[in-house]
């Protein structure tokens, strides 16, 4: 087969959007599995995550203790890790958009809001973040900003954990202001 895109199967896909519909957990199927299985994937779903936390410059400590954390929050059943879900019918096809008046945009939401892509994200601003933001400035004044993680993917919290943490900290007591650095759908940098 030539290159282009490789779309799941119509099952995967049926399934995925069933699982979002009926408010099952992203990791429900494995759930459903016995005991072993069940902890031999998660654990592995959750050690894949130490290349980027390396690359991101956390300890081998701090990898030793972030990995068993977030096992944890695989192996949770909650309403949290449901509800992130809840937004979208599959991704990409939101149910209830950020953009509403009962979401973000209402005038009790007049505090600042920052968005952030990696620009190698699969992600991009143009895929709604610059509505929110757009949104966002006619509550809050105009405190906004909407940043470029240079040489960033999806997980950027995690690889670029101290340009984050400036950006976040710089934004939030205003020394920050004024950035709109949009990135395109389909556009990446690498």
């Amino acid at each position: 087969m030539g290159g282009g895109i490789n779309l799941a199967p119509k099952k995967e896909v049926d399934d995925f959007v069933k699982s979002r519909t009926e408010r099952l957990h992203p990791f429900h199927g494995i759930h459903d599995m016995a005991a072993c299985p069940q902890n031999m994937i998660l654990s592995m779903i959750a050690g894949s995550s130490t290349e980027h936390l390396a690359k991101g410059g956390l300890s081998k400590e701090g990898i030793k203790h972030f990995e068993p954390y977030n096992k944890l929050q695989f192996e949770y059943h909650g309403e949290a890790e449901i509800t992130v879900a809840t937004p979208f019918m599959y991704p990409l096809a939101l149910l209830h958009s950020l953009t509403k008046e009962d979401r973000l945009n209402k005038p009790e939401c007049n505090f600042p809001i920052a968005i952030a892509f990696g620009d190698r994200d699969m992600f991009a601003s143009s895929n709604g973040a610059e509505d929110i933001l757009n949104n966002a400035k006619k509550h809050n004044g105009g405190m906004v900003n909407l940043f470029k993680v240079p040489d960033a993917e999806h997980n950027f919290s995690l690889t670029h954990i101290d340009y984050v943490f400036e950006k976040m900290t710089g934004h939030f007591d205003g020394t920050i202001t004024n950035i709109w650095e949009p990135t395109v759908y389909g556009d990446y940098n690498w």
